[in-house]
């Protein structure tokens, strides 16, 4: 029989969904805080400098999970991976919506930017691993559309919610679509092709990649 031409090209939306609401939340929360950040500062005693640690720490730690990530992604499922930022992400919003110290929120940023950097760095090659071939434009399309839809969207939520509900339900947003995604990606499997190369991970470059961001982004934040 001759292969369908529709088959080959179809697309499966519930997990097209569950993956760009991952680059969409990881956006909205990297942006939203800012507005809420005078707010923030005042509601837990400390001052805008040491509040704006909470949005150092997530960027920090999206930008250091990237090199272990594609070195996991190589060796376990992605769908297993996947699940698993969802879950960080879920852990770290309640940790931060609970906050009543930024001790408490800046632990909940660091969970939040571990689970994040998964949502982001999985999502793509989910598309290249599970979409058919003459499909997989409009998959990476989507993540595009998704992470730069979170950027734009960001500041003015976060403002809206902080005048309205409090920063605390920034975080509290993140919830249901968290939810959602899992329930989503039930069941579902993605190892990796057996033909992939297991390489080692390069621990030292990785650890100088991760010092160098930290270094970089602690001096654009203390910077004026």
């Amino acid at each position: 029989d001759m292969p369908d031409h529709n088959d080959a090209t179809r697309i499966d939306y519930r997990l097209l969904t569950a993956c760009t609401m991952g680059p969409f939340l990881v956006s909205v929360d990297a942006t939203a805080l800012f507005t809420a950040m005078p707010v923030l500062a005042h509601q837990l005693a400390t001052t805008l400098s040491l509040a704006s640690l909470a949005f150092v720490l997530y960027t920090l730690m999206f930008a250091g999970q990237i090199l272990p990530l594609g070195w996991l992604m190589d060796r376990i499922d992605c769908f297993r991976l996947l699940r698993g930022g969802y879950l960080l992400f879920v852990l770290g919003s309640l940790a931060c919506g609970m906050s009543g110290t930024i001790l408490h929120l800046c632990a909940g940023r660091v969970l939040q930017g571990i689970g994040g950097a998964i949502l982001y760095a999985v999502t793509p090659v989910l598309v290249k691993r599970v979409i058919p071939a003459e499909a997989q434009d409009r998959g990476y399309s989507w993540n595009a559309m998704a992470a730069q839809t979170g950027i734009l969207a960001g500041p003015p939520l976060g403002g809206l919610i902080t005048s309205h509900w409090g920063w605390q339900w920034i975080f509290g947003l993140n919830l249901p679509f968290a939810v959602l995604g899992l329930l989503l990606l039930h069941q579902r499997t993605a190892p990796p092709p057996a033909h992939t190369a297991q390489k080692a991970l390069d621990l030292p470059g990785a650890l100088l990649s991760f010092f160098a961001s930290a270094l970089c982004i602690f001096a654009l934040n203390q910077g004026r």
